[in-house]
């Protein structure tokens, strides 16, 4: 689980004033939706979040700091369960924390 911005891939035509798509739409072959993503933008034109929802039902939030580089990542999963991750000032994972359906909660840092 990381965030992907899908940058490179055609929006839906809704751009902000600088040009910077502020929705996506991946779709599969059938036409049915297999990704959404949600875009919010600094007034410099920096990414500053992204939103995902997936058709599993599952969606991820992720934050970026200034520099465009992913400060947090979150996925919420059907199932109840969640995981976090923390990016170090490089943008490289410093720690990964699980949240299980069940209450139980696993923990690692790199």
């Amino acid at each position: 689980m990381i965030i992907r911005p899908n940058l490179n891939k055609k929006n839906d035509n809704n751009e902000d004033k600088q040009g910077n798509p502020k929705s996506k739409t991946i779709k599969n072959p059938d036409g049915s939706i297999k990704e959404q993503y949600f875009y919010e933008w600094s007034k410099d034109g920096k990414l500053k979040s992204v939103t995902i929802h997936n058709s599993d039902g599952s969606k991820e939030y992720g934050l970026y700091d200034k520099q465009g580089k992913p400060k947090s990542a979150t996925v919420y999963h059907p199932d109840g369960s969640k995981e976090e991750v923390l990016f170090n000032e490089k943008g490289k994972v410093k720690s990964k924390t699980k949240y299980n359906p069940d209450g139980s909660v696993k923990k690692s840092r790199f």
